[in-house]
């Protein structure tokens, strides 16, 4: 991040930071949303913060304020600072940002209670990962010590050869047997209803195109002036393995405090774990 920003920084140009999904994470002790020049919050229920839809644009750049603020609102400018933007007032370019009245409000109130959730996601995180790293077979990758999230346990690694040899299918079965909502990146990413979209999105047929012409439709909506990418197999080998990395175990995240639910996921890896041989035999 810190070269990615000195390039930016040396080459006058502005970064974008995308913070839907790492809320609460902090970057050399600085809180990811405040990294970049803009950055953006996503509300969406599957997010930490979730008003059911929507988001939050973050600045503090007036200007960038001013210029989002005409691609949302329409008659609410004419209290801006700058009187470029504030002349902007009554006036539509086409676009309409603002996220709905209902759902900012809901936004609102959740944030006022956001460090008290991150604390504990982060607790629960710390502790559920803690708690199965702690049983034969299972560890937990290791974070640099300028990085804390409240996600940062959320995946759990298994040694194979300390599992009685037990293949990643068969170890998911047998904890989901036992109760324990698991997953790997590549199931997940291959039981994605109604649709074989590839894990790696430079392959999406966005960028590398399919039969049906999906291919031009972004450069049809960035026109001419964009410099035109296109993608095929093998342009990112690693990325593109959907077994890499295979000794990952995705866990849940709870944001509310949940010993009890803990001790019973250490409970249904601590029996798989002592029954493995027989799940291999099996």
């Amino acid at each position: 991040m810190d070269a990615l920003l000195d390039i930016a920084q040396r080459n006058d140009l502005k970064v974008v930071e995308d913070n839907c999904v790492s809320q609460g994470t902090r970057y050399r002790s600085r809180m990811c949303g405040a990294l970049a020049d803009t950055a953006g919050i996503s509300f969406q229920d599957g997010k930490m913060t979730s008003a059911g839809e929507g988001g939050m644009f973050l600045t503090d750049n007036e200007v960038y304020y001013q210029r989002a603020a005409t691609l949302g609102l329409y008659e609410r400018l004419r209290d801006l600072p700058d009187a470029t933007y504030r002349g902007v007032s009554g006036f539509c370019f086409g676009e309409k940002y603002r996220i709905v009245t209902l759902t900012a409000a809901i936004g609102c109130v959740q944030m006022r209670h956001w460090d008290e959730k991150l604390a504990v996601r982060q607790a629960n995180d710390r502790k559920l990962g803690r708690t199965i790293a702690g049983i034969h077979g299972f560890s937990v990758h290791s974070v640099p010590d300028y990085v804390e999230s409240p996600y940062d346990r959320g995946h759990i690694r298994f040694n194979p050869q300390e599992l009685g040899g037990i293949d990643r299918e068969s170890l998911l079965e047998a904890l989901e047997a036992e109760g324990a909502r698991v997953h790997s990146p590549a199931r997940k990413a291959s039981k994605i209803p109604h649709t074989d979209l590839p894990r790696a999105l430079h392959l999406h047929p966005v960028f590398a195109g399919n039969d049906a012409g999906t291919g031009e439709i972004l450069w049809e909506v960035l026109g001419p002036a964009a410099k035109r990418m296109t993608y095929e197999a093998g342009t990112l080998p690693v990325t593109e393995d959907a077994e890499v990395p295979y000794n990952i175990i995705t866990l849940p995240s709870f944001i509310i405090p949940t010993d009890e639910l803990i001790t019973q996921y250490k409970q249904a890896f601590k029996k798989v774990a002592a029954q493995v041989e027989a799940l291999v035999r099996r």
